[in-house]
């Protein structure tokens, strides 16, 4: 199946892979990738504040 302009689906189950492109927004319930809540979740030994503690900015 090709869609070109919209696809509407109540649910979506991708099997195999593949990639998506472009911008995407998410509302209305949790955003889990790779078992995180993306939207939801804590890092250890993160210092709050205005200082960096490493990684990527």
């Amino acid at each position: 199946m090709s869609c070109t302009n919209l696809l509407r689906a109540k649910n979506l189950d991708i099997a195999e892979g593949g990639e998506m492109r472009g911008d995407f927004n998410h509302t209305g319930g949790a955003f889990i990738s790779n078992g995180v809540q993306v939207d939801n979740h804590n890092h250890g030994k993160v210092e709050r504040g205005g200082d960096w503690t490493e990684g990527t900015r």
